[in-house]
């Protein structure tokens, strides 16, 4: 799994936890998102190993925080130089980690409720868009808000590969709390536009879909 972008996010108000993402790969939502309900997701992506998502929400669930999460499992793995983590816990705090060695353009920014990460980019303004456009909908139902930063990703260049799948998933903070008005998986796992494909799917109207 090569050429990802994504974004993890919390919401601040319902403690839903949510994984946004987009690649020029062959169903990315597959592979990439993990979650343990009430203690945090992983984003495992470049050279993505679903073993360390585990490992870092096993972690986590013993009580690390997520860079001390981060930095244990980066130390027991063969090759962090070609890894691309994202971690978020139940609480909004957040880590990630860029190997050195993932395609350029790559970034990752972290802020409070939010992640994101990408490699293979058109440029890093990439990133700092689905952060601003996630941050810059507070208040906003989770699904709509990932949906919106992934557009917005999208919009600044996205994968310079091009477009091929895309995926997004919310769940809630505790097991009784689910509900399938907003924890949901939406995937567009071979799409010739993925994005909008999920605004479809999530019942969207079409002047809907573009909105930043």
């Amino acid at each position: 799994m090569t050429g990802t972008f994504s974004i993890l996010g919390r919401d601040a108000h319902t403690g839903h936890l949510g994984s946004g993402l987009a690649s020029r790969y062959l169903a990315v939502g597959a592979v990439v998102p993990h979650f343990v309900i009430g203690i945090g997701a992983v984003n495992t992506q470049y050279w993505c190993h679903p073993p360390l998502a585990w490992q870092a929400l096993g972690l986590l669930r013993e009580g690390l925080d997520p860079q001390a999460a981060l930095e244990r499992v980066l130390a027991g793995d063969t090759r962090p130089e070609s890894r691309q983590l994202l971690i978020l816990d139940a609480r909004g705090g957040g880590a990630a980690h860029t190997g050195a060695k993932c395609a350029m353009a790559q970034h990752h920014v972290v802020t409070e409720n939010c992640v994101a990460a990408g490699n293979s980019l058109t440029g890093t303004d990439v990133i700092e868009a689905m952060v601003e456009a996630f941050l810059g909908s507070a208040g906003g139902r989770l699904d709509l808000r990932l949906l919106r930063a992934l557009m917005a990703g999208e919009r600044a260049g996205g994968d310079r590969r091009g477009k091929q799948s895309a995926a997004v998933r919310v769940v809630p903070p505790r097991v009784d709390q689910w509900n399938e008005k907003v924890c949901i998986d939406l995937r567009a796992d071979d799409h010739p536009d993925p994005i909008p494909e999920l605004f479809r799917l999530r019942g969207m109207k079409t002047g809907e879909q573009v909105e930043p």
